[in-house]
């Protein structure tokens, strides 16, 4: 019964510690490179100065009033059902 049970659990030093295994910190570690350095990318740069950048400008413009907004959707919506009988004759 003694040799099952010192099988199944950790050897243990004349000190009473209990050993330790795998890699330790003094152990010869390989080099590795970063991904950064495999992949070429170098670091982003910001600056505190605003730049116009014209791709930066808001695309949709001065916000509709709801009337107006109605008349964009409605001829939107023409024109959409013009193309689709436009479609269907040819």
């Amino acid at each position: 019964m003694a040799n099952t049970r010192a099988k199944s659990q950790p050897k243990i030093l004349p000190s009473g510690k209990k050993k330790k295994c795998g890699p330790t910190s003094t152990d010869e570690v390989k080099k590795t490179k970063s991904m950064d350095e495999i992949l070429g990318v170098e670091p982003l740069e910001f600056t505190d100065e605003e730049e116009e950048d014209p791709k930066l400008k808001d695309v949709f413009g001065v916000p509709l009033s709801p009337n107006s907004s109605l008349r964009f959707i409605q001829q939107q919506e023409e024109i959409k059902e013009d193309f689709a009988m436009f479609l269907e004759a040819n």
